[in-house]
């Protein structure tokens, strides 16, 4: 999509969406220049054959509201700078070879409503920062090698309606905090160590 910004003089085509799912498209994204794309507020190249890892430059789309690389070839560790995404509403990076930690910064996205980083081969902890994004409604980590606990901190994410961290390797057991979650529709942490006890909060 192209919205053009009339001047004086000069009409500027400035592009707010890219969306190209399921178009074979191959290569990376090295050399993209993303600074030139920062009235870019939709960003989708699901299912692609795109390869290689997320440029660190991505975090100048300040305006991105939504970011699809599902279902593609991304290797590589998730950017610190996508926590700069400050807008973004809509993260789904599933079904890649995404591997290293969940970065931190990812705590700033505090208008982040859907994260799904399933089906990579992401590892560490579950970042303490993520129990502050409240407005998520969907988090997905299933699948992954994420080790650690369920975090107490989770029980502030009291408008989701669906955590999966299914297939990890998470220990200890299902936090008190659990029961916070008045809104859960699906809870699913089967294939983990977690201890059986249901806490009476849930």
């Amino acid at each position: 999509m192209v919205h053009h910004s009339r001047g004086r003089s000069d009409v500027v085509q400035v592009v707010t969406k890219i969306s190209l799912p399921i178009c074979y498209l191959e290569g990376t994204l090295e050399q993209l220049h993303f600074a030139d794309l920062s009235e870019l507020t939709v960003l989708d190249l699901s299912n692609n054959l795109l390869s290689g890892s997320i440029p660190a430059s991505i975090g100048n789309l300040t305006e991105l509201t939504s970011l699809d690389l599902s279902y593609g070839k991304w290797n590589g560790s998730i950017p610190d700078t996508l926590g700069m995404l400050v807008n973004l509403k809509k993260l789904d990076l599933w079904g890649n070879g995404f591997s290293g930690l969940i970065p931190s910064s990812l705590g700033n996205l505090t208008r982040l409503d859907y994260m799904d980083l399933s089906s990579n081969s992401l590892s560490g902890h579950v970042p303490h920062e993520i129990g502050m994004i409240r407005s998520l409604t969907m988090l997905n980590l299933s699948r992954n090698s994420v080790t650690g606990s369920i975090l107490g901190i989770v029980g502030n994410l009291t408008r989701l309606e669906l955590l999966d961290l299914s297939s990890n390797y998470v220990r200890g057991s299902i936090p008190p905090s659990i029961g916070n979650l008045v809104r859960l529709k699906s809870f699913n942490v089967r294939n983990n160590k977690i201890a059986c006890s249901i806490p009476g909060s849930a």
